[in-house]
């Protein structure tokens, strides 16, 4: 095919992207009957209802009418937590036990759409999800929701009857408070009751991630390194490592199968081997680790494992390579030794059930060389890897 054609047929690629992508949009910003879609008739009406239910005090029908928006197919979290908990602020009935797990990002999102219809009413865009690739755009609705919510919650404010955690929430619905999770968290012991109630949350958190990190599982990591080998052995100079374990843990056992590859298929210097009574000069190295592994944590903590680990396996030394044209002379082309190892092994879990570690070993080794240099030595290898169980 010509360069032409190539040309042509990646002109059209881009032009179609782009007209996908058109299209894309346009079912974002599509207009359509809102009627057709039972669910949007809550955000649709709201801002008619709310101002009579809050005027005639009409709690009961907002009660209903904020329940069934909650249970509809398009629901808007942070816009109903706004209405109810001022609802229960107005009727002096908040507290936390009906507050959602949640009540953090909700906040956290209602004041980011409450900065952007301050700072930039033009911009603002707020869609509902009413179908697949379907949206409904319902920034004018939004937008004055938000509008009846800051003035309500401003009014709660000026009447001087809230307590510390009433207001926080308020400075919030009003928008004065930009970043509500990094504010509670600095003032939460100002508001013994939200505080309670966050605390129940941290240590249902904490219960569940030990009960995650205490479960028997599967184990499975990537891993790249070093291998510095010592005594006659650093002739061949130390190499990069990269590999894979997997394997079986329960609490704080750990046993794993590892497989290592070692590159850089050059030594530090030349060494010699006997083959059929021939002497060669070689410089190639290659080869890796095959193993099992048991790990013992002393150290197991939600965010951290450390302790022992100890291994056995099977170490190769490749003097050449496949495409070597001496390789059928210099058969056999590896020197295998077993390989007996212990160290230490460390685990931070950043997410869940992922995690970062490091492995520090000695490996005690003993490639036989006879007739050749004199290759006798040990080895450290330290690893870094990243995986999950």
């Amino acid at each position: 095919m010509s360069g032409k054609n190539h040309f042509k047929i990646i002109i059209c690629v881009i032009l179609q992207i782009q007209c996908l992508l058109a299209g894309a949009q346009k079912n974002i910003e599509k207009s359509f009957p809102a009627a057709d879609y039972e669910a949007l008739k809550y955000i649709r009406h709201i801002n008619l209802s709310l101002p009579e239910f809050i005027e005639q005090k009409k709690w009961t029908e907002l009660n209903n009418y904020i329940q069934n928006w909650k249970n509809s197919e398009a629901p808007s979290d942070e816009l109903i937590f706004c209405i109810s908990t001022l609802a229960a602020i107005e009727q002096q009935k908040f507290s936390s036990i009906a507050m959602p797990c949640d009540f953090l990002y909700f906040l956290d999102d209602y004041a980011r759409e409450m900065k952007n219809i301050m700072t930039e009413p033009v911009k603002f865009r707020y869609y509902i999800n009413v179908s697949e690739h379907i949206y409904y755009n319902a920034s004018p609705e939004c937008t004055k929701l938000l509008n009846i919510t800051r003035s309500w919650a401003n009014r709660l404010l000026s009447s001087g009857n809230l307590n510390v955690s009433e207001t926080f929430l308020c400075l919030v619905f009003s928008g004065q408070t930009e970043h509500p999770r990094s504010e509670f968290y600095t003032l939460r012991k100002l508001m013994p009751e939200l505080d309670a109630f966050q605390h129940q949350l941290d240590m249902y958190q904490v219960n569940r991630l030990k009960s995650l990190r205490d479960r028997h599982a599967g184990t499975f990591s990537l891993t790249i390194g070093t291998w510095m080998p010592t005594g006659y052995l650093a002739t061949v100079g130390i190499h990069p490592t990269a590999g894979y374990l997997f394997g079986y843990r329960k609490k704080r056992n750990e046993i794993d199968f590892v497989i290592t590859g070692r590159f850089v298929n050059s030594t530090a210097q030349n060494y010699s081997i006997l083959r059929n009574d021939t002497v060669y000069t070689r410089s190639y190295f290659g080869g890796g680790y095959l193993g099992v592994e048991f790990t013992r944590y002393f150290v197991h903590t939600i965010k951290f494992d450390f302790g022992p680990t100890f291994g056995v396996g099977y170490d190769e030394f490749d003097i050449a390579s496949e495409n070597d044209v001496k390789y059928t002379s210099l058969s056999p082309a590896e020197m295998m030794t077993l390989n007996l190892n212990t160290g230490l092994r460390f685990k931070y879990f950043f997410h869940k059930a992922l995690f970062a570690g490091l492995v520090l070993k000695y490996n005690f080794i003993h490639f036989e060389n006879k007739g050749g240099t004199d290759l006798r030595g040990n080895a450290f290898s330290i690893d870094i890897s990243y995986g999950i169980f």
